[in-house]
């Protein structure tokens, strides 16, 4: 069973995942009520008058979803070219053995 601090993980993930697009559609109602430009206008803007920030938050959250995405665990350890594959007491609990598939 996980443990509570994983669980309020998950949900704070979860609220943030859901939360930030509703917060910004609601704005983005808002803002074009009120006849102003709408979030995504605003956002347009911006990268056009900053394209080089622009182009470096893209290059940044790209590498964050890489990151996150496709992180496969390591290889586990052997002791030597011949000996068996055996988890070893200093592998992470998730490594994966040299002769499984990957993912």
């Amino acid at each position: 069973m996980a443990s509570v601090d994983v669980n309020r993980f998950i949900l704070a993930l979860g609220v943030v995942a859901f939360g930030f697009p509703a917060v910004v559609a609601v704005l983005d109602l808002w803002f074009r009520r009120r006849g102003g430009p709408t979030v995504g206008q605003t956002v347009q803007a911006w990268s056009r008058r900053y394209p080089v920030f622009a182009l470096a938050f893209a290059i940044v959250l790209g590498l964050l979803v890489g990151h996150f995405f496709w992180s496969t665990p390591e290889d586990c350890k052997i002791t030597g070219p011949n000996a068996p594959v055996i988890q070893l007491p200093h592998n992470e609990p998730g490594c994966r053995m040299p002769d499984q598939p990957k993912d």
